[in-house]
Parts: structure tokens; C-alpha cells; sequence
């Protein structure tokens, strides 16, 4: 049984062709025959008698009137799938799925264990986890195909709402081999004699780094750049440095396997923070709220909780 079955499949199909902006894409989503969904569609518009879509050579893209269309669909399968786990929550906790959405570095280590931890009370629960960059996170969560997200700081937006933040000090790290492993600090320019390795552009914790290094006067260029953390944390473990948040690798330094040592830079300590967002007004099935606080449980600081 799927929560599907509580949707109107005109707009289930129509939903998935704004998310896919063609409908070659949504077909293979759906795994349904292109003209079927075209069907759908054009009988959409003969009944609203309107145009839902700008049909252009390369994809469709949806026109006003599409567009409250697909706030309407949108709401209506969320109201849906709340609707299904409800009925699923009769049962207990054995049963439903949690969709969350996650900056790459929370993908390595952090989300992994905690899902882990949280099935081993709920084993028959699915979790679906994609990791993507903080832009798509909120993306994802606006779209509906996630539950929660979470992310480095985001641009405030009125339809999303964040439910937890804490603040996220930036360390240095290393092997404790490493010849900086004894430094009970870092400074900025000792970051420029030594191998950095850090996230491309566009990716919150190098830009914030790179405008601090722009405010002091000058630019440290990593020598290493890699767009997954896994890379990054592969390319420590062979003699080089990196900067990152304590909770993106907190396995490897319970394991001792690398060490964390702060920056002598207070602006750059308070520069990140870690929040747990939903899309404005959506109710979240009692699995996800459940899971919820196995995940401010880790993040371990309640006094940032937002109610």
C-alpha cells in the first residue's frame, strides 16, 4: 500500500513534470509512458480551460496559473503522505519512512550513525537519505520529496522554518601524526604553509572562510579542492589539513584518528551554524518527529531548540 493511492494521479503526474521541468524526466521517474502523462496533462487544462505550462524546446516550464496549481498539488500530497503515516502511527512506530535531505558533510558520518542508532529501536522504518548542497536542501524540502533537512546556514526564507539551531565552531584538522597535532591553536596565515584541503566554492564553510581571509587582507588557496567530504577526510589521513565542523567527524575523532584543533579566530567561530529545517506549515508524520529527537539529542544543545 502507498500513500499514492490518496492522490489524483492528473496531478501526481503534473506535479512531477514541474519538479523535472520536462516530461521525458518525469517519465522515468514515474515510470510511466511519456504520452500517458501528456494525456493527463492536456485534460488538466481542457477541464481549468487554461495553459498549465510553457512548453519550450528544451522542457516546460510552468505558467502563473501552473504555478498555483502546483502549490495546490503540492500541499495535497503532503496532506496525503501526513495522512498515510497517521493511519501507519495506529500501529506503532513500525512502519513508515522519513525522507531527509543533508549537506554533503553531514552524509559521511553524522546522519549515517544516528539513522542507525534510531532503526535499532525501529528496524522496519525507511529512511532515505540524499546529501546535496544547502541551495538543494531547501530545494528539496519546498518540493516535498524531503521530510527535513538539514544544512549549514541557510538564506532565511518565509517558507521554510527552522525547528533547531546551534552554532558550529570551525577547527582545523589533522592526523595526530601531523606536524600541527601539538598546537593548542591555529592561526590563518600558519593555514597558508601547509597542505588545505577544502570544499569548492559555493559550499558555506569555504565561502565564509574565503571572505574572512578577504577581510584580513589576503586569500589562502587550498591546494587540495574535492566536492565530497570523503575525499577530504582521505586526503587528511595522508598527511593533509582541513577545516570543518567537530560533528561532521565525530566518529573519527572519538577513534582518535584524527584530532580537532581550534581556530585562533573568534569571527570564524561563530560564522557557522547547524539547523534542522521543514517547509513552513507542513506537519510532520510522528516518525519523523520521533526520529526528530534522536537528532537534538546528538546536536546536544537544547537551549537552541526552536519551538
Amino acid at each position: 500500500m502507498s500513500s499514492k493511492i490518496l492522490q489524483e494521479t492528473s496531478l501526481r503526474y503534473f506535479l512531477e513534470v514541474v519538479r523535472c521541468g520536462s516530461i521525458a524526466e518525469a517519465s522515468l521517474k514515474l515510470n510511466v509512458a511519456s504520452s500517458a502523462i501528456s494525456r493527463k496533462i492536456a485534460h488538466l487544462e481542457s477541464n481549468l480551460n487554461v495553459l498549465l505550462f510553457e512548453r519550450k524546446t528544451h522542457g516546460m516550464k510552468p505558467t502563473s496559473a501552473g504555478e498555483i496549481l502546483a502549490a495546490y498539488a503540492l500541499k495535497l500530497q503532503l496532506e496525503s503522505d501526513r495522512v498515510f503515516n497517521e493511519i501507519n502511527a495506529l500501529k506503532g512506530l513500525s512502519k513508515g519512512s522519513i525522507k531527509i535531505a543533508c549537506s554533503t558533510g553531514f552524509s559521511l558520518d553524522f546522519l549515517p550513525s544516528i539513522i542507525a542508532k534510531f532503526q535499532s529501536y525501529y528496524p522496519d522504518v525507511q529512511v532515505f537519505l540524499h546529501a546535496d548542497s544547502g541551495k538543494n536542501v531547501i530545494k528539496q524540502l519546498k518540493d516535498g520529496t524531503a521530510d527535513i533537512g538539514v544544512t549549514f546556514n541557510h538564506v532565511s526564507q518565509s517558507d521554510i522554518s527552522v525547528l533547531y539551531s546551534v552554532n558550529a565552531p570551525i577547527y582545523c584538522f589533522v592526523t595526530p601524526q601531523h606536524e600541527l597535532a601539538n598546537r593548542k591553536s591555529i592561526t590563518l596565515p600558519l593555514l597558508e604553509t601547509v597542505r588545505l584541503a577544502l570544499p569548492p566554492c559555493g559550499i558555506v564553510l569555504r565561502d565564509v572562510f574565503d571572505v574572512r581571509c578577504s577581510h584580513q587582507g589576503g586569500v589562502i588557496k587550498p591546494i587540495f579542492t574535492s566536492n565530497t567530504i570523503s575525499s577530504i577526510v582521505s586526503y587528511v589521513l595522508a598527511g593533509g589539513v582541513t577545516l570543518s565542523s567537530e560533528l561532521v567527524l565525530k566518529s573519527y575523532l572519538s577513534q582518535n584518528i584524527i584530532k580537532a584543533i581550534p581556530l585562533q579566530d573568534n569571527i570564524l567561530n561563530n560564522a557557522l551554524s547547524i539547523e534542522v529545517c521543514k517547509l513552513s506549515g507542513r506537519i510532520l508524520p510522528d516518525v519523523v518527529r520521533v526520529f526528530l529527537e534522536y537528532l537534538y539529542d546528538e546536536l546536544a544543545v537544547p537551549e537552541t531548540r526552536i519551538d
